[in-house]
């Protein structure tokens, strides 16, 4: 649960909100803890931002700063990238073939040498293209099969989309199974990128980073081979952003607490809508200096819902001011400025400083 990463901010939270909300913001000291933990597992040889997940310059910057590589899909990305760093070398960025290479490339656009693609023969990007680039083969079951229509392909390595699927230890076996042939079909193949992580529901007696780390040890040790580099996972990202809003009516139905608030809330805001249980926090309500947590069972355009009974112990009444955690994720699409997202104002939460003591 990330309710503690907002609950020592309420007063910071608080005076955001009386500028401007609805407000999305975003949490330095979450972002940190994540790419530190990250970056910290024995097993990687690196990670991948990946900037279609939220493209806020803070957050770009944060990434170019702990030396993060990026996973772009698409031009519009690479810019925003260039733009914040006009020295950052292009080789770290993996790009997604998506057919628009080849009229991407040049000196005022220079791209980095890796390229993901599920068939080079057949690639929109044409065969110039991948020209003297780094090819990443994205592997799926009929993959091998196929591998005898590319005679003279050499990959530089391999990209697994998705690894929360293998999350179990059967579907891990399998996708092993999976990269042992590719290797095998591709011996010169060094590396290897998982994407679209999950960090939950791993069998691995542990969740979030620990669990992950224990997956990807386990990858490492049945294809040493294979040097691994990793795509942040989406839902840790999630968890660096919250939404601010303000609650406009609060009305009783049926054993329920109908809260409205100030904007609406849709799935292509969110790839992950609340769910029965999920908290939210009442910025407004404190108890010994910290906000009220009050579970919810989910939402429906603008309205939260939260069980009656929460009610007497946990008051929400019109105009407080209430945070919506886990909304971290704003996919390019819904990006419309460099601080606005689908029409709403966004803020970044810097970290605090630690005072200097002499010693």
């Amino acid at each position: 649960m990330t309710i503690p990463y907002w609950q020592t901010r309420r007063q910071d939270l608080l005076s955001l909100a009386a500028k401007t909300c609805p407000l999305y913001v975003y949490h330095e000291e979450r972002l940190n803890e994540i790419f530190f933990d990250l970056l910290s597992l024995d097993s990687l040889r690196g990670l991948l931002y990946p900037l279609y997940a939220n493209a806020h310059p803070e957050i770009i910057r944060k990434a170019l700063d702990m030396g993060l590589g990026f996973l772009c899909t698409s031009r519009d990305e690479i810019k925003r990238v260039l733009g914040l760093c006009s020295e950052f070398d292009s080789e770290r960025i993996v790009m997604w073939d998506d057919g628009s290479i080849h009229q991407e490339s040049g000196p005022t656009l220079p791209l980095g040498r890796s390229l993901i693609v599920k068939d080079p023969i057949k690639s929109k990007s044409g065969p110039s293209a991948l020209h003297d680039r780094d090819l990443y083969l994205f592997l799926e079951s009929d993959t091998i099969s196929e591998s005898e229509s590319w005679p003279g392909l050499n990959p530089k390595g391999f990209y697994v989309d998705e690894i929360g699927n293998h999350a179990s230890s059967d579907d891990l076996d399998k996708m092993i199974t999976l990269l042992t042939k590719a290797s095998a079909s591709f011996p010169e193949a060094s590396d290897l990128i998982l994407g679209n992580s999950k960090t939950v529901g791993l069998e691995f007696g542990e969740t979030g980073v620990r669990g992950l780390g224990n997956y990807l040890e386990s990858v490492h040790d049945a294809c040493p081979q294979l040097a691994l580099r990793l795509e942040v996972p989406l839902d840790l990202l999630s968890t660096i952003g919250a939404l601010l809003v303000r609650v406009k009516e609060v009305k009783k139905n049926q054993g329920e607490c109908h809260i409205r608030i100030n904007t609406e809330i849709n799935d292509s805001m969110h790839d992950q809508p609340p769910k029965a249980g999920c908290h939210i926090l009442n910025l407004s309500k404190s108890h010994e200096e910290k906000a009220s947590i009050i579970p919810t069972r989910g939402w429906k355009q603008d309205t939260l819902i939260v069980p009656d009974h929460i009610m007497h112990t946990s008051p929400i009444e019109k105009g407080d001011i209430v945070l919506i955690p886990d909304m971290g994720l704003c996919w390019t699409q819904d990006r419309l400025g460099e601080r606005i997202r689908n029409g709403v104002p966004e803020s970044y939460l810097s970290a605090r400083r630690l005072c200097p003591v002499k010693i």
